[in-house]
């Protein structure tokens, strides 16, 4: 009895020398059995169609015996401007030096990545190894943008290495986040609360304290209870603390300014505008 080999086909055959289609591969998962001997010439292209889909391709040892199975995973997340890590490991030490094929790029509408490292790379897995690191490097571009990640899509490569995990990411944290400040009502009435909030251009990976420096105008140190900072909960993009005001038996109207402590703001954090606000 010959043993079926699996791969997945667009509607239920693969008999014909069709192009493969990835919004179609994407579309129709089904499974196809076909014995190792008649797997069509056109293998190759008919996997690395679904490979650019994103679907699990040929794992099964028995169709290379001797071929190694290669994985891709992810090193830790970095800060723009650091390089991304990706680990190829086999499962077997290869008996000669392995080429092991791969495109890379970044998540759609990120800016981390300098042109030349788009599209097709390689990394050579030395003979007798069992693992090999290949880096991107990320741009630290000074300009405030949301966090992302950088990726890398191993390809086959037939009878040289099957594959295990072939995608990999590694999260890209912006390091240009910028925090503003806002308070309303502006005016407020004496003794009535405004609420001070703290805007951030994007979320932040932690709980994130945004420190602030209160100064009294025409204000006496009585008339107001203003808050030390404001805390940004972790994946949200702004918060608010309480400001009271009190009433008291003055007529004229008076001020007070909160501002951002800009030399306290914690690192990576830059203070964007308006940085302080007048409150009457």
């Amino acid at each position: 009895m010959r043993h079926p080999t699996i791969v997945p086909v667009v509607h239920s055959v693969i008999s014909a020398h069709l192009p493969i289609m990835a919004a179609e591969a994407t579309k129709w998962r089904l499974a196809y059995y076909i014995p190792r001997t008649d797997v069509p010439a056109n293998l190759k292209e008919f996997v690395a169609g679904y490979e650019r889909a994103g679907i699990a391709v040929l794992t099964d040892r028995s169709f290379a015996p001797d071929a190694s199975v290669i994985s891709v995973s992810g090193g830790p997340a970095v800060t723009e401007g650091q390089a991304a890590t990706f680990t190829f490991t086999a499962d077997k030490a290869p008996e000669e030096d392995l080429t092991l094929k791969f495109d890379r790029g970044q998540c759609h509408g990120c800016d981390f990545l300098t042109p030349y490292l788009y599209g097709y790379a390689s990394v050579t897995l030395p003979k007798g190894a069992t693992t090999v690191d290949w880096s991107a490097a990320t741009v630290n571009d000074g300009k405030p943008e949301p966090h992302g990640w950088t990726y890398v899509n191993l390809y086959w490569n037939g009878r040289k290495y099957l594959m295990g995990s072939r995608q990999a990411r590694v999260g890209v944290f912006d390091d240009d986040l910028r925090v503003s400040l806002s308070v309303s009502p502006n005016p407020v009435d004496e003794g009535k609360p405004a609420s001070v909030e703290a805007k951030l251009t994007n979320p932040w990976t932690a709980d994130l304290t945004v420190p602030l420096v209160v100064t009294a105008g025409s204000a006496e140190a009585g008339d107001y209870a203003a808050p030390a900072s404001v805390t940004v909960a972790k994946g949200k993009t702004s918060g608010s603390a309480a400001l009271s005001t009190v009433a008291d038996l003055d007529t004229d109207d008076e001020t007070l300014t909160v501002a951002l402590d800009e030399a306290n703001l914690p690192a990576g954090v830059k203070a964007g505008s308006p940085k302080s606000v007048t409150v009457a």
